[in-house]
């Protein structure tokens, strides 16, 4: 194949791209120069125009946003 594949921007809850069988999982374009991925219809990741990225949040505002609990496990050597 050449060219370019184009898919519709769709929505968190109708993501343009998703996988058979599967429809409220996928990734979308919610606005120009942004991609999202969703799960069960929610919006879960962003990169956006900056190509800062924010999990959990659809304003990330640093190179990584993380909005909520963030879990660091310990580990031993």
């Amino acid at each position: 194949m050449t060219g370019t594949l184009k898919h519709v921007a769709g929505t968190a809850a109708a993501p343009g791209m998703t996988f058979a069988g599967d429809t409220a999982n996928g990734i979308f374009a919610p606005s120009s120069n942004v991609l999202a991925i969703a799960t069960s219809g929610t919006e879960r990741l962003r990169v956006d125009a900056s190509g800062n990225v924010g999990i959990g949040t659809s304003n990330p505002t640093d190179a990584l946003t993380v909005e909520g609990p963030l879990g660091v496990p310990a580990t031993s050597s």
